[in-house]
């Protein structure tokens, strides 16, 4: 049966752009977009019949989709997920929504015409009912609160418990002034990190008038714009809690360029404790998501799906966060901070 890969590889075009020429989505090129349906009726190609077939045939291919595929934290996710998948006789087809919730329906129909098998699928926003109530194949979500759809299977990290650990920390080390850079704004992820920064600050008996909150993106130029304007106000925080390890790395840059101890004058904690985090011009005190295990977890979950009944209720599976100490916050400091 004809695949939107066939049609895709001999037009030379993405799957995501012949999709959207066979469903006449705006925004394709009209002549690529009858070259595509030339393409689709020459090799009998059959919309209908491939949806038909979801439920009944299987292709040994699972569907991915990720919002981002440049971010090491993703990566380490996808890499996971590969080598089960492959494990078990499966091959991936990888989808990127690039934070951009257009393209992720896009994305997500791509993988459902293309009768994948199951898909694990990672929220750029919000999910909402209407994203998941066509999807007939098995399916595994991570990134989101789970309370909402009781009948879908989910990954998820204990997230309270990691802004829990990075806030004590802090405030064990004598840091005073503590201020949160958090991720992109419409993120599940971060909305829900946000929220457990805010619990972990009241539970400490902090004000929170006195805590500077920011968002932006989840990469190093972010961190790095946040932290020059932050640190080079008049009354600078002495502590950052990071929404991801990127962004943790543009406030070190930040702090290096004006003359900023760290860890002595500011202490820094990022998220997620991938790869570079560890190395020795950077030892950055982190939060050690398991990427590895939310990859293998998740494959594994379904695959388990996939080989058995569809349930009433899906499986909820919580993996918890570790804080790792390195370099850019130290106990030290309270010493400096009583001199």
């Amino acid at each position: 049966m004809v695949t939107l890969f066939d049609i895709a590889q001999i037009a030379g075009v993405s799957c995501s752009t012949v999709s959207r020429a066979l469903g006449d989505f705006k925004g394709t090129n009209a002549d690529v977009r009858k070259r595509i349906h030339k393409i689709a009726k020459e090799l009998g190609y059959d919309r209908n019949g491939l949806a038909r077939s979801l439920v009944t045939r299987q292709t040994k291919t699972i569907g991915l989709l990720l919002p981002d595929l440049t971010n090491p934290f993703f990566i380490a996710i996808l890499s996971a997920m590969e080598t089960i998948a492959n494990e078990a006789g499966y091959s991936v087809l990888i989808s990127c929504s690039f934070w951009d919730q257009k393209t992720e329906q896009e994305e997500l129909n791509v993988l459902l015409e293309s009768r994948v098998d199951g898909i694990f699928f990672y929220p750029c926003a919000r999910l909402e009912k209407g994203k998941v109530a066509n999807i007939r194949v098995p399916l595994v979500v991570s990134g989101q609160q789970s309370s909402r759809f009781p009948e879908i299977s989910f990954v998820n990290i204990d997230h309270h418990r990691s802004l829990v650990l990075s806030v004590h920390h802090l405030v064990e080390c004598g840091y005073k002034k503590i201020a949160y850079f958090g991720g992109n704004a419409h993120s599940p992820t971060a909305h829900v990190r946000l929220n457990a920064f805010k619990d972990a600050v009241r539970n400490q008996k902090m004000p929170m008038s006195d805590i500077e909150i920011s968002e932006g993106e989840y990469s190093i130029k972010s961190g790095y714009d946040r932290g020059l304007n932050t640190l080079d106000s008049k009354s600078p925080p002495d502590g950052i809690i990071c929404g991801d390890d990127l962004i943790a790395l543009g406030v070190m840059q930040a702090a290096s360029e004006l003359g900023i101890t760290v860890p002595d004058d500011l202490g820094i904690i990022g998220y997620d404790d991938v790869l570079y985090a560890a190395l020795p011009q950077i030892m950055l005190t982190t939060i050690r998501v398991p990427c590895e295990e939310i990859g293998s977890v998740g494959m594994k979950l379904l695959l388990r799906l996939m080989s058995g009944t569809k349930k009433k209720l899906g499986m909820q599976v919580l993996l918890f966060p570790e804080l790792v100490i390195r370099n850019t916050t130290s106990l030290n400091h309270i010493d400096i901070s009583n001199e």
